[in-house]
């Protein structure tokens, strides 16, 4: 950890304080960070804007603390768009950071630098003056508070301490601040600090993962937090919704930056009603930004529709995986006059950047420069440095692609398929019936004779005879009784020997039981979803010029010449890109212009000769040659030394906007033409 110490304004600081006020630290920001105005010691003037919205809830694994904020300062070298100092993180907080990926600036990323993650001991600075908040959770910020922080001269000298710059060179005119807004936040219970820019290049690489789980803040209210209002350093100003998530292409190329620029007043931007402006007769791209709140597929894939000058283009097949967006474009040509264009767009699915965009067709504006004259004379003229015209050399984008991810899943469908069997149960029915048996039998039957018949009873009459015992005295008697004398007799007749008998049966009273089972009659369903590719695309723009003395001068030795003759310009200027040619344009536009009239005044337009990924531009036909050479002819009076010429290339059209570049050439200027004259002898 860095800390330093307050710093303590002397007499001397408060006079340079008063004298810095000449200075105009321009501050070409657009944020949404609130905090009290300070004092704008190197005096100041911004233009910030901001967007942002609500940051919705975290979990116990992913989540961001207001407040837990930062910015990341690097010192840039205006003329070469390089960082000149290791880049310094600054943050009212003492953050606790597992993972962050060094110090490297938003311009090294677009250079090539690649997302290296480290672990290794995270270096910030606590200034003593404590920063605006610097990502809002909703949205409402103070503008002015950013604009004032940032060219007080308090702050502008902390940072110069901080980053080893000497205070009086950083604001001398040729360095630029590039600040870039830093989240301290736990991502998977990991603990990270990311700029903007690194966010994007992360969540490409993770396909997606912060996105998914911090959107508001990595997608949203960071980002957001600091735009251009206007181009600088190569890059281009946003001019995109700002309450909206944004895309990784967006970061990249627009947002998560802000520029503080130590100089002359930056010129008014001009007000007006157009967003776009392009060329006559020029291939163009015009491009909005469709945003997909749910699932945009290729079973309903979304069309966008742009209605430009009577034709109508239509982007088909578009494809957005939730929560995300994508860049959509129509490649389209100028008209040949210039007009103004009201360009609507229209889409079936998403939401839309914008439905209506305003263009404005210019031609080139003429300025060729006068005939150059024996007599012209360098008066008062003095060299000035090729200016910083705006630039863009990279760009990149992405197109959404998506393929079905089977997985087939059985649906069950569980019917009971009968199998009706009979089960018998028999069962004894009786029918008991007489069946008879019929004999003819003899039988005997007693046929009675009964008699009255005698017989003789003895009566006996027992007496006692002493010393005898016992003598019967008794007596028979005649007694009479009936005797049945009669006898069996046989007779004859029929009986019926039968019997009952069971003539039942067995009767099955059984029934056809069920014996069935269930059956699973489902089916395989394929309950797949869309896997979404994001197949990124870039562009960048190698661009060179080379300035030569003309064939037709008859002193020069290599690239010295004499002043009054003519030069000669070829710039060479090739897109690099692997993306097919429906995403860009080949350079079409170059203009010239030259050091005797300061880069300004008057100019030439290079004719294109030859096309393709690798264009080259020369001068057109000078009227006043008398070979009608393609030349510029330097004035007699330049002095001996470099005679520079710039060169503006652009209308490289890509979908994340134009790209351009600013080159630069020079001959050697040694004597002028009039030391070849001579008078020959008279004979």
């Amino acid at each position: 950890m860095k800390y330093l110490h307050s710093f303590f304004i002397s007499k001397e600081v408060l006079f340079l304080k008063r004298i810095l006020t000449l200075f105009l630290c321009a501050v070409l920001l657009l944020c949404t960070l609130p905090l009290t105005v300070l004092a704008e010691g190197t005096g100041g003037d911004g233009n910030i804007d901001g967007g942002g919205g609500g940051m919705g809830q975290g979990t116990s694994e992913n989540y961001w603390n207001p407040g837990m904020d930062g910015v990341r300062v690097t010192v840039i070298k205006a003329d070469t768009q390089q960082p000149v100092t290791t880049p310094i993180d600054l943050t009212n907080k003492k953050p606790t950071v597992t993972i962050h990926f060094g110090k490297v600036s938003k311009i090294s990323y677009r250079n090539g630098t690649a997302l290296s993650p480290s672990t290794s001991s995270y270096t910030y600075y606590n200034p003593a003056i404590k920063m605006p908040t610097i990502i809002s959770t909703d949205g409402n910020v103070n503008i002015d508070a950013i604009k004032s922080y940032f060219c007080d001269e308090i702050i502008v000298r902390y940072i110069a301490e901080c980053t080893g710059m000497n205070y009086d060179t950083l604001i001398s005119g040729k360095y630029k601040l590039l600040l870039e807004p830093i989240s301290y936040f736990t991502h998977n219970s990991v603990k990270y600090a990311f700029t903007a820019h690194e966010i994007a290049l992360y969540d490409n690489q993770t396909s997606g993962a912060l996105r998914k789980t911090m959107t508001s803040l990595t997608h949203k209210n960071q980002p957001l937090s600091m735009f251009l209002e206007y181009d600088d350093l190569g890059f281009t100003a946003y001019t995109g919704a700002t309450n909206k998530t944004v895309s990784n292409d967006t970061i990249l190329s627009n947002l998560g930056l802000g520029i503080v620029r130590f100089t002359e007043a930056v010129p008014d931007v001009e007000e007006t009603n157009y967003e776009y402006e392009y060329r006559i007769n020029t291939d163009v791209i015009t491009s909005v930004t469709l945003y997909a709140g749910g699932e945009i597929n290729p079973k309903a894939p979304a069309s966008v529709t742009f209605r430009i000058n009577g034709s109508r283009y239509t982007v088909n097949n578009i494809v957005i995986p939730e929560g995300e967006s994508q860049l959509v474009w129509v490649k389209w040509h100028t008209p040949s006059t210039p007009t103004n264009i009201s360009i609507s767009v229209s889409a079936t699915k998403g939401t839309l950047s914008q439905t209506s965009i305003s263009a404005r067709v210019v031609e080139l504006a003429k300025s060729d420069p006068p005939d150059p004259k024996a007599t012209d004379t360098k008066g008062t003229w003095s060299a000035v440095s090729v200016p910083n015209r705006n630039t863009k050399t990279s760009a990149s984008w992405s197109v959404w692609s998506a393929a079905w991810h089977a997985n087939w899943v059985w649906h069950e469908n569980w019917q009971w398929q009968p199998n009706m069997v009979w089960v018998s149960n028999w069962v004894w029915e009786a029918n008991v019936q007489w069946v008879p048996d019929m004999k003819y039998e003899s039988y005997r039957v007693w046929q009675s004779d009964w008699r009255y018949v005698s017989y003789q009873v003895w009566v006996p009459n027992i007496i006692w005879i002493p010393f005898i015992g016992n003598v019967d005295f008794g007596k028979y008697e005649t007694r009479y009784k009936w005797v049945d004398y009669g006898g069996y007799v046989t007779k004859w007749h029929w009986v019926d020997r039968g019997s009952y008998q069971d003539l039942g049966k067995y009767v099955d009273k059984g029934g056809y039981v069920d014996k069935g089972k269930w059956v699973d009659n489902g089916k395989w369903v394929d309950e797949g979803w869309y896997d979404f590719t994001r197949n990124n695309y870039s562009a960048s723009l190698s661009a060179s010029m080379s300035l030569y003395p003309d064939d037709k001068v008859p002193t020069k030795s290599g690239w010295t010449m004499k002043s009054g003759y003519g030069v000669k310009n070829t710039a060479a200027v090739t897109v690099n890109t692997t993306a097919p040619l429906s995403h860009y344009t080949y350079a079409q536009t170059a203009l010239s212009y030259f050091q005797e009239f300061k880069y300004k005044t008057y100019w030439r337009i290079l004719d294109r000769t030859a096309s393709g990924k690798t264009a080259k531009f020369e001068f057109a036909a000078n009227k006043y040659s008398t070979y009608n050479r393609r030349v510029h002819f330097s004035p007699i009076w330049f002095p001996d030394g470099q005679y520079r010429v710039n060169t503006h290339v652009y209308d490289v059209w890509t979908p994340a906007g134009m790209l351009s570049a600013n080159i630069s050439d020079y001959v050697r200027i040694s004597g002028n033409l009039y030391d070849d004259w001579h008078i020959a002898p008279s004979r």
